[in-house]
């Protein structure tokens, strides 16, 4: 098969699938609008962008990127101060963060957590999840004591019910980069440099989730223009940021959070209600 009829053959397989799913959602939606969960999230999200803005003043995404890994790691977004790789909890549809807040979760859950502060520190919407897929496995830097982020000895499931993928990063649209919070990773996609290698790399960009608060209608217009676009990404040069470089924007964010312990402590305690009674909502599902 000739890759021009391989790319159009899976655009159209995304187009339905996304389409049956997303008017299937209709009813998930309305449960989730009238419980409390939308509004109070909206409010942590909020909270937890504003320590960042307190954090980053210059608003650099680099450096709100490796000061998220260090909150993350360390239970600062997260019911008692702890958050674990596994996703033992269940999880909201029309909200995959939500599992943050409660104390755990995976790749897809944590990239758009990120992605939603990520807009809001910023004041747009550039940052969307996104899945990826690779050949082989992706080398990234070990983690540190000063972040400590429980990981679970469990399989985590593949979401078969939301994406077609191997693993969850966020895209910023402003930059062409991809950021991966879970592994601590930046890649810049090269627009310049187009490859030959279909699907080793991103797909499916620009859905936040197949769910979604917002009416699911309304994603139905520009889906069809952004899967059109995730076939040219698939298809473009990974540019990985070098490793000594990752190097030090870890450790960047963790003497900017260290700095500031009053700062995060005072935050954790501000939301640790809203946490707790997150994780109590999502366990009664």
């Amino acid at each position: 098969m000739k890759l021009e009829e391989y790319l159009a053959e899976a655009h159209n397989y995304k187009m339905d699938l996304y389409t049956k799913i997303i008017e299937n959602s209709n009813e998930e939606v309305r449960k989730y609008r009238k419980s409390s969960l939308e509004g109070i999230h909206k409010e942590i999200i909020k909270e937890e962008a504003k320590l960042i803005k307190e954090l980053v003043k210059d608003k650099d995404i680099e450096k709100i990127f490796s000061v998220y890994h260090y909150l993350l790691g360390n239970g600062y977004f997260s019911k008692k101060n702890i958050f674990k790789y596994k996703t033992k909890l269940n999880e909201n549809d029309c909200n995959l963060a939500l599992n943050v807040a409660a104390g755990e979760g995976c790749c897809r859950n944590i990239s758009l957590h990120f992605a939603k502060i990520a807009n809001e520190v910023l004041g747009d919407n550039r940052f969307v999840l996104i899945g990826t897929k690779y050949k082989g496995k992706p080398k990234y830097i070990r983690r540190t004591p000063e972040i400590s982020m429980r990981i679970a000895n469990e399989k985590i499931e593949k979401p078969t019910n939301i994406y077609l993928a191997t693993h969850m990063e966020t895209f910023d649209d402003k930059t062409n980069s991809v950021y991966d919070p879970l592994n601590f990773s930046i890649t810049r996609m090269n627009y310049d440099d187009i490859s030959k290698k279909y699907f080793d790399g991103i797909y499916d960009l620009g859905i936040q989730s197949v769910y979604g608060s917002e009416r699911p209608s309304d994603r139905l217009p520009s889906l069809d223009q952004r899967l059109a676009k995730s076939s040219l990404l698939s298809l473009v040069k990974k540019d990985k940021k070098p490793m000594l470089e990752l190097l030090e924007l870890r450790d960047e964010g963790i003497e900017i959070c260290k700095d500031n312990m009053d700062l995060l402590k005072d935050h954790q305690h501000n939301l640790r209600e809203a946490y707790e009674y997150v994780y109590k909502k999502i366990n009664k599902k």
